[in-house]
């Protein structure tokens, strides 16, 4: 596939010339979309529904390999789960059958929504200092316009997002970052302690039934505690789905002295999902997938009626969030170093 490389051509121009004025070029074929900066490297495949398949920080690449597309216009719960990389789940996270209640028309939603089989718009941009991309999505089931801004700038990534509602009647949705990480032996997950979670899906564990409460980190089994923060030492073939309010907006995953950290307005994203598959399903998976969320990331027919987290769009509104990516490295004595978290 061809790589975009206009974007770091343009920032090096910059640069040189002192220029600071936005230059913006249109992408009129599907390939991948490379940006750089001192320490990152974000690539993104607008034909794959514009996935992001390498989120480099820190010198790691943090996402799990990125296998294409399975054929057909439905994917599996499962399919789309083991896909690897960065992929949004809008406007719903589970598959499910939403009815309009203006319309009366039902129609099927597939898992992570319908944003992964559409392809979006595109174009690269050079600013003074950071290089970025748009992707623009047009909803096909519901009527919405959804927008993702990925920026590179040296030692962060960030990422700002809107969805207008362009129908006639409110509109619910769902929304999740499903971010599909390698679930290595000495992965940590660091999540503000106490958090209350509930279950949204178990096999190979039971943790209480779909629905349960527990308190981070330490959740209660049918025959222990478990330690959830390190899902590899809980053992055995499991995979379970949790859903996290948090008072701060901050996440983090730990790989030996290597921190990824996630920090966002609590405010604008309240919730985090957490799916981890431990050695299960599709070659025996190994994967933790973060997922900052609008909503508890279940099924929108759900959250729309009974659940009550969707969020609603009057005809022409619009809302705003972002998320910011940056890694830390921790000194011999366990220190955070390289610099000071995102805003």
């Amino acid at each position: 596939m061809a790589e975009r490389r206009g974007a770091a051509v343009g920032t090096l121009l910059s640069r040189l010339t002192g220029r600071r004025e936005r230059v913006e070029n249109p992408l009129d074929r599907p390939g991948e979309i490379e940006l750089r900066a001192a320490g990152v490297r974000v690539v993104m495949i607008p034909a794959w529904g514009g996935r992001i398949t390498a989120l480099e920080l820190g010198g790691r690449q943090w996402l799990a390999p990125s296998e294409p597309p399975t054929e057909g216009p439905e994917r599996r719960e499962l399919d789309v789960a083991l896909a690897g990389g960065y992929q949004e789940a809008f406007p719903t996270v589970l598959p499910c059958r939403v009815l309009s209640k203006h319309t009366g028309v039902a129609f099927e939603q597939p898992a992570l929504g319908e944003l992964h089989r559409l392809q979006p718009g595109a174009k690269i941009a050079t600013l003074d200092g950071s290089v970025e991309a748009t992707l623009a999505w047009t909803g096909e089931r519901m009527p919405y316009r959804f927008v993702r801004v990925v920026s590179a700038s040296p030692g962060e990534v960030a990422m700002r997002y809107e969805v207008t509602n362009i129908g006639s009647a409110p509109l619910p949705f769902l929304w999740a970052a499903n971010v599909a990480m390698p679930l290595g032996e000495h992965t940590r997950l660091l999540l503000p302690d106490n958090a209350r979670s509930r279950v949204i899906s178990q096999e190979g564990i039971d943790l209480l039934g779909v629905g349960a409460e527990h308190r981070w980190p330490r959740f209660r089994t049918a025959k222990k505690l478990v330690d959830m923060s390190v899902p590899d030492s809980i053992g055995g073939r499991f995979a379970c789905h949790l859903s996290f309010d948090l008072p701060t907006g901050t996440a983090t995953v730990v790989e030996g002295p290597q921190r990824l950290e996630l920090r966002f307005d609590a405010a604008e994203v309240s919730r985090i999902g957490l799916n981890v598959r431990r050695k299960l399903g599709g070659n025996g998976a190994r994967l933790v997938s973060l997922q900052p969320a609008i909503g508890v990331p279940g099924a929108l027919a759900s959250a729309a009626g009974v659940d009550g987290s969707a969020a609603w769009l009057e005809p022409g509104q619009t809302r705003r969030w972002s998320l910011a990516w940056r890694a830390l490295v921790d000194d011999p004595v366990g220190t955070p170093a390289g610099g000071a978290s995102a805003q």
